[in-house]
């Protein structure tokens, strides 16, 4: 399955020139988990983006936003960005869901 980028947590670590180890020992996780939802192959819970927005001092939504959105960008432009990411997951959903229907339609 493909990895969908669903937060932007690799990208607000470079920009506060911190790292995911001093992260992990703010948040008391181990540096494995934080670096899990650094390449998105795992995602924090809403508590936990709360509390990483608060260690960065900053939005919750500045970790969730795609990170081609620049600052200051208009709703509209969120918007489209949002509609774009919402249709590449959908075609990644429907080319899983054929893949496992000729699966399951194959006989042994």
């Amino acid at each position: 399955m493909e990895n969908i980028n669903m937060n932007r947590i690799k990208a607000v670590i470079a920009e506060h020139k911190s790292t995911g180890k001093a992260l992990a020992e703010y948040l008391e996780y181990h540096p494995n988990s934080v670096s899990q939802w650094s390449v998105n192959s795992a995602q924090p819970s809403l508590y936990d983006l709360y509390k990483i927005a608060t260690f960065f001092n900053i939005n919750v939504q500045d970790l969730i936003i795609p990170t081609i959105v620049k600052p200051g960008a208009s709703p509209c432009d969120i918007a489209k960005i949002t509609a774009q990411e919402a249709k590449k997951a959908a075609l990644i959903q429907k080319k899983a869901a054929k893949k496992q229907k000729n699966k399951s339609g194959k006989q042994p």
